[in-house]
């Protein structure tokens, strides 16, 4: 195997290991030893503590070379009137995705205050601030969030219980609320996924680790992208990719 093999193979390696796989999984499925596996990995971390080892600045100067990269690849596709209307919508989504990333990278380094607002690219390409009320209050008080949340709940468990007992006929039930939104994916990697709109996190699930989640923080419009992706571990690594997350272990 030449060098650019070798390469190639760790890039897909590292690859399975962000969908989910383990080494022992990876080392069957390809039918290479699992201390070459180990060997491939190790290069690969090396690799990239070195190149975090450049100042902040430096980072957020990288991440902006990529993102002007892709940036005007999309706009590409935004612009061609020979793609497909859905190609192009997600196309302007993947554009919105951008413009957040690239305003949280700027007020990391202090070139944007902290309450700087976020955009969103319309259809219509029409600029326009958040319209929701939780958006205002996880931007401007994060704190409050959880409140917000354990409210809105709290009203629709109310709205329901004055419904129930409208009706004297029926006999008094009260459901618990479950703001968990569970999607079975249709994926060789994922296993399910379930999002929580109130709190705006998502938990997943790995085929590999059926008993063990990891919950990301997620916007209502990455869901969104993520149920239309065509690929949906594909769509995970790209969305999750170095983002802070939890990892728990259900019980039996």
């Amino acid at each position: 195997m030449n060098k650019e093999e070798r390469e190639k193979l760790k890039d897909q390696i590292m690859e399975m290991i962000l969908t989910g796989y383990t080494q022992r999984a990876i080392s069957k499925q390809l039918n290479i030893s699992l201390r070459t596996i180990v060997t491939y990995v190790k290069s690969r971390k090396e690799e990239s503590f070195k190149e975090m080892m450049g100042t902040a600045e430096m980072q957020v100067a990288e991440m902006e070379m990529a993102r002007k990269k892709r940036t005007q690849k999309l706009w590409t596709i935004v612009l061609d009137d020979t793609k497909k209307v859905s190609d192009r919508a997600k196309a302007i989504q993947l554009l919105q995705n951008e413009e957040v990333l690239s305003i949280r990278r700027k007020q990391i380094i202090g070139l944007l205050p902290a309450e700087a607002p976020m955009v969103a690219i319309q259809n219509n390409n029409v600029v326009e601030g958040p319209s929701k009320v939780e958006d205002i209050v996880k931007r401007r008080c994060p704190e409050l969030l959880e409140r917000f949340s354990k409210n809105k709940v709290k009203l629709l468990t109310e709205k329901e219980e004055v419904i129930i007992e409208a009706e004297p006929v029926k006999e008094e039930v009260k459901e618990e609320v479950n703001p968990w939104k569970e999607v079975e994916a249709r994926s060789s990697n994922i296993l399910k996924y379930s999002f929580n709109e109130l709190k705006s996190r998502i938990r997943i699930w790995f085929k590999s680790s059926a008993k063990v989640f990891y919950e990301y923080d997620c916007s209502t419009e990455v869901f969104s992208n993520l149920q239309k992706a065509q690929s949906v571990g594909s769509y995970i690594s790209y969305a999750f990719k170095n983002s802070k997350f939890d990892k728990v272990c259900e019980e039996s």
